[in-house]
């Protein structure tokens, strides 16, 4: 079985593109606030994981944090959950005698892109889709979609691009 891969382009409005924007901050600040909590965890001698970690975040964030109530739920989730798979990727690495690269807290101005993910909402967030395959438009099993914030760079559009990655099953 071969897995596709299908990029769509969107052509979201001023609005939208606040929203994206706002979601991929917000993915950014709970990678930052895990990682941070993560190793202050370890330190003092707990073991941490991503589970305990996003049930620490969903206890906090309506008084810490009323702000990231504005986005999807699914940012600042999977931004938790990329904490840990950063962990099992340097532990593996330690494992197995190779240089294991410490995850390390994410920039806003670093040239890389951010990802927010979440399975795509698109009436909530209204975007538009400029470019569709055919092949992602007869599967609606499409899993693992992530928004893509624009990338910096010399290959970037003067407004950046945002696209909407999903794979699928190939056939």
């Amino acid at each position: 079985m071969s897995v596709r891969v299908h990029k769509i382009r969107l052509d979201p409005t001023a609005e939208q593109a606040k929203y994206f924007a706002r979601a991929c901050g917000v993915a950014r600040f709970a990678y930052n606030w895990a990682l941070a909590e993560w190793k202050r965890q370890y330190e003092a001698g707990a073991k941490p994981n991503e589970a305990a970690l996003r049930k620490q975040l969903n206890a906090i964030k309506a008084v810490e944090f009323p702000w990231m109530a504005e986005v999807t739920k699914c940012a600042p989730q999977v931004a938790i959950m990329n904490v840990g798979l950063a962990f099992d990727h340097f532990f593996r690495r330690v494992k197995l005698g190779q240089k294991p690269g410490y995850p390390r807290f994410k920039r806003k101005l670093v040239p890389r892109r951010q990802w927010a993910r979440e399975r795509v909402q698109s009436r909530r967030a209204g975007a538009r889709q400029d470019r569709e395959t055919p092949a992602l438009r007869r599967r609606s099993h499409a899993r693992g979609i992530a928004l893509c914030w624009p990338r910096a760079g010399r290959d970037c559009e003067p407004h950046g691009r945002w696209m909407v990655c999903g794979a699928g099953r190939g056939d």
